[in-house]
């Protein structure tokens, strides 16, 4: 899926039992489009997951959608 230019992306934090949860105080804006593949994490409020690399690390992140 393509992630357009201006999208909201939230860093990801661990939560209960070591789950990867998207951090809403944590967000970068995407200043480009990329084409993304999602994750199958389950998020029960519409929150996809997807690899990225970001300053020279490859880490989850999280768009609404």
């Amino acid at each position: 899926m393509k992630l357009v230019k201006k999208t909201k992306i939230y860093f990801s934090e661990i939560g209960n039992n070591n789950f990867v949860y998207p951090n809403k105080e944590n967000y970068i804006i995407l200043n480009e489009s990329i084409e993304v593949e999602f994750l199958n994490f389950f998020n029960s409020e519409k929150f996809k997951a997807f690899k990225m690399l970001h300053e020279n690390k490859i880490k989850i992140f999280w768009v609404l959608l």
